[in-house]
């Protein structure tokens, strides 16, 4: 059925069409909220006008209301993921109450009430047991919530989480159904929080202030645009009338965990080292409280969260320390019927401390980073009436990462920086030069660089919702435009503005360091980046017929983003269709027959533009003792310069990179809250971002180079996004969901899929030498065949819930290259990519035991999670300078071994 409710069509349109002019420089956004909508009726059949329809939900604050129009239909609009309860009343009639509705993010619920006549029972009470399937999209994704997040191991981390949606693979920042770790988009309660540079996530997140995740991988409607992979939408708790809150705490200990020892081949050769000098330690403390200020009228919620991670890897001297919060607040208020207004604001400030983990890094070479990210929003939702809504948002991003020398300390701990006469606690040292080991020799002195880096992003966002009844059926008409404007600035330098470079003369001899070579440099270097994108879109859900949904929209993307410069190198302006249909075969809403297609457009970063940025570092070079002597033309005092500016350009009027997106899938409703379904994906990925060098001649076999085209022994780069740069990713996923019922939650998905293509992520070594050009098409180290995800939790008698994940993934492909003169190193295929060999597959099995021990007021809970509880160890990655060289297989990395975290808390 179809969202419903009572005011006449005309001058709703009209309404519309006169504010979505109004709002014009302010909306996109996935959708943070669920509807509810129905129609109701007596026992006869025949519709009720004028009956009144409320929604209850501590998600909510307060209480929503409708009323059925001439047709019997009603539309409940923007309501906040949670947990609801539904009344209907009109005289003459039994009341009518259904409990425990889940609304999720994004999704509609049909939800049709027949009223009976009054007797002597006033009303009518029944617990939900409408149909798990939503009839009104072809959207596909997976929607997580609180209840999955608390029952399973995610190691308290909502990225872990998303992995588990049916086609995204990868790590903390995944690959989605062939997008690339940095094609996602990442949005906090509206608010997009993609760094704007790398399009990456920029920050972690308490999970005690998350309600749901939802993560839509394909079928996109108009309103979602910009990713060419997911988009990973996080909606945050709100505070209620009810005060409630909470403290907890986590610990783990890497001593817990099985560890490997050194490996070695016959002749002697280590090839992987010990993991006995490697230990980790992490305390992980959260708090969050939320309740009324104003009950029924003003509400708050709060988290906070402090982790500290302390671990050794590769044998350093200096421990990796990383010291972190993460703060979270929100108001929410009614100030007035009609009227819901959000504001929040997190941050997420973060220190570590001896970031280079290294055997041969010395505690004074070390290097410390500063972090942090601050998001705040706010947000006003307007419900004009019963058939028309809008809502206006604003977001600023802004993420600090600082690079520097570590800090001194005058703590007696000599695996720290300590500090020399005359210097405070904390000095850093911007002045001392550093000096690099190389061959052998140790880093030394100080850390030989900075940088200094702040990213912004603010955005406008305003969008208008009409629900149009009796219009050749019931339509549901959406319109928004957002504006963005991104910013990035950094500065780089040396300490010093000098580097040393030493290396052993002997081999092994670690008394024969000598200095190999040392660089002077001109100063800092600053550079800014700017870029500015606007997003339109306007989308139609028509319901020509209950049970049959037809989606169709059309979406204007523009952006401009600038080099350090000015300079427009990305300028585009594009327009691009989306349409979907679902189908309800049924007429229940016990099943789904779906399909849906479109083009979505990359909205692009600044580490695009950046790529041409004109201003660098001029630095001299001077040759050190280790050249005394040796065959060399040169000697140590004398010096070249390297010019500041960059060999890099951009082609004009460069094709907008763009996906051609198709899918089709089957939902049914199998009973006990259970679902089964299959859907098939073909995702086209068109003019990618890539670059070509455009100067040197090669020979045929494409190991050298014989000549130049102007004149110049120098690399030269253009910016492109040609035709030969795509890829394809072709998929079929079958899945089972069950909701928590009979204390038993389910979600399995099993992935066959096939990635191919020239490029899997953006501006590559591909397209550098025309000669390696018909091998670089091929399989894509991303492409994983066969993907099996489990997840189950269940409720054991005396509050005990054990829940568990299962993984089991092909492994990656890998090639091995060969030798080529120029660049002197292994470069070249000889053979498509991706068709010399593959790691072989992995699996990991996850469990979590939690406790509930209930009390007068509020309950103590107590968890345990085991990580990869059969401690496979299974390499994930083949050491190819090994390969390359000798065709050794050495494993370059592996699973993570079993690790246990044992937590508590009390919550009320």
């Amino acid at each position: 059925m179809s969202a419903r409710a009572t005011i006449s069509r005309l001058p709703s349109l009209a309404l519309a069409l006169l504010l979505m002019l109004l709002l014009a420089p302010a909306a996109q956004a996935t959708e943070q909220t669920g509807k509810i909508r129905g129609t109701i009726t007596d026992e006869d059949g025949s519709v009720l006008e004028g009956a009144r329809v409320r929604v209850t939900s501590e998600s909510l604050q307060g209480l929503r209301s409708a009323e059925s129009d001439k047709s019997g239909l009603y539309w409940l609009p923007g309501l906040p993921p949670g947990q609801y309860q539904l009344n209907v009343e009109y005289e003459g009639f039994q009341g009518y109450t259904l409990n425990n509705i889940r609304v999720l993010i994004g999704a509609t619920l049909d939800i049709d009430v027949t009223l009976r006549t009054a007797s002597v029972e006033e009303s009518v009470t029944v617990v939900d047991d409408r149909p798990l399937i939503d009839t009104s999209t072809s959207t596909t994704g997976s929607v997580i919530t609180r209840e999955y997040l608390e029952a399973l191991p995610t190691s308290r981390s909502y990225q872990s989480a998303v992995k588990f949606a049916p086609g995204v693979t990868g790590g903390s920042n995944p690959n989605a159904q062939g997008g690339s770790s940095r094609e996602n988009k990442w949005l906090l309660d509206g608010a997009n929080t993609t760094d704007p540079v790398t399009g990456t996530f920029s920050f972690n997140f308490n999970l005690d202030a998350i309600e749901e995740v939802e993560v839509i991988t394909g079928n996109f409607r108009a309103e979602n645009g910009g990713s060419l992979g997911a988009i990973i939408n996080v909606r945050t708790k709100s505070g209620s009338n009810k005060l409630e809150g909470g403290v907890k705490g986590f610990y783990s200990n890497g001593n817990w965990s099985p560890k490997r020892d050194a490996t070695f081949v016959p002749d002697g050769r280590q090839i992987e080292g010990s993991e006995f000098d490697r230990d980790s330690e992490s305390f992980d403390l959260n708090a969050f409280v939320g309740g009324p200020i104003l009950r029924d009228k003003l509400w708050f919620f709060n988290s906070v969260r402090y982790i500290r991670n302390t671990s050794t890897a590769l044998g350093a001297r200096s421990p990796r320390v990383f010291d972190g919060f993460n703060i979270f607040s929100k108001l929410t208020a009614n100030p007035a019927q009609g009227h819901h207004l959000i504001f929040s604001v997190m941050t997420g400030p973060a220190r570590i401390s001896n970031r280079r983990q290294s055997f041969s890094v010395d505690p004074e070479a070390q290097a410390h980073q500063y972090q942090n990210s601050l998001v705040a929003s706010g947000e006003w939702q307007w419900f004009i009436n019963n058939n028309l809504s809008a809502k206006f948002h604003y977001s600023h991003l802004q993420t600090d990462i600082d690079v520097t020398p570590q800090p001194c300390t005058w703590r007696d701990d000599d695996r720290f920086k300590t500090c020399l006469p005359g210097q405070e606690e904390g000095y850093i040292d911007f002045v001392t030069p550093g000096r690099i080991g190389v061959g052998g020799a140790r880093s030394t002195g100080n850390s030989h660089y900075f940088s200094l880096n702040d990213r912004w992003r603010d955005s406008l966002r305003a969008t208008l919702t009409a629900y149009v009844p009796r219009a050749l059926g019931v339509h549901e008409i959406k319109g928004g435009v957002e504006v963005s404007f991104v910013r990035s600035t950094n500065t780089f330098g040396y300490t010093g503005n000098l580097y040393y470079v030493d290396r052993l003369e002997e081999a092994d001899d670690p008394t024969s360091t000598v200095n190999y070579y040392w660089r002077e440099t001109q100063g800092q270097l600053h550079q800014t980046n700017r870029g500015t994108t606007v997003f339109a879109y306007l989308q139609d859900s028509w319901e020509p017929t209950p049970g049959l949904t037809i989606d169709f929209g059309l979406k204007y993307d523009h952006a401009v983003m600038r080099n350090d410069e000015g300079e427009k190198i990305v300028n585009f302006d594009a327009v691009s269709p989306v349409a979907g249909v679902a189908w309800d075969p049924t007429g229940q809403g016990q099943a789904k027959i779906y399909a849906g297609g479109g083009v979505v457009i990359d909205e692009s970063r600044l580490a695009i533009s950046s790529f041409i940025d004109k201003n660098g570092l001029g630095r001299k070079l001077y040759l050190g003792p280790y050249f005394d002597g040796r065959d060399s033309n040169n000697s140590y005092d004398q010096w070249s310069y390297d010019r500041g500016q960059s060999n890099y350009e951009s082609l004009p009027d460069l094709t907008v990179p763009r996906i051609y997106t198709v899918a089709a899938g089957f939902d049914m409703q199998l009973g006990g809250r259970t679902s089964v379904g299959v859907i098939g994906t073909a995702k086209f990925f068109r003019n990618l971002w890539e670059d070509d060098e455009v100067n040197y001649i090669w020979n045929g076999e494409g190991t050298n180079s014989v000549g130049v085209i102007n004149g110049q022994q120098d690399y030269f780069f253009r910016l492109r996004t040609p035709d030969a740069a795509r890829r394809n990713w072709l998929g079929i996923t079958f899945k089972i969901e069950r909701q928590m019922f009979k204390n038993l939650l389910l979600d399995i998905n099993y992935t066959m899929s096939m990635t191919r293509g020239l490029t899997s992520t953006q501006i590559t070594a591909a397209m550098d030498n025309p000669t390696q050009t018909p091998h670089e098409y091929g399989w894509l180290y991303s492409d994983r065949p066969h993907v099996l995800k489990a997840s189950a939790a269940y409720k054991l008698p005396f509050g005990l819930t054990l829940g568990g994940t299962l993984n089991v993934t092909s492994g990656s492909r890998f090639d091995r290259k060969y030798y080529a003169d120029k660049g002197s190193g292994y470069q070249n295929y000889v053979a498509e990519r991706g068709t010399f060999d593959s790691v072989n597959p992995w699996w990991a099995l996850n469990l979590k035991l939690r406790y509930n021990l209930r009390l007068p007021r509020g309950k103590l809970f107590f968890s345990a999670e085991l990580n990869n509880v059969t401690n496979n160890r299974q390499a994930t990655g083949i050491n190819t300078g090994a390969l390359n060289a000798g065709g050794e297989y050495f494993a370059s990395g592996r699973q993570s071994p079993m690790t246990l975290e044992l937590g508590g808390g009390y919550e009320w």
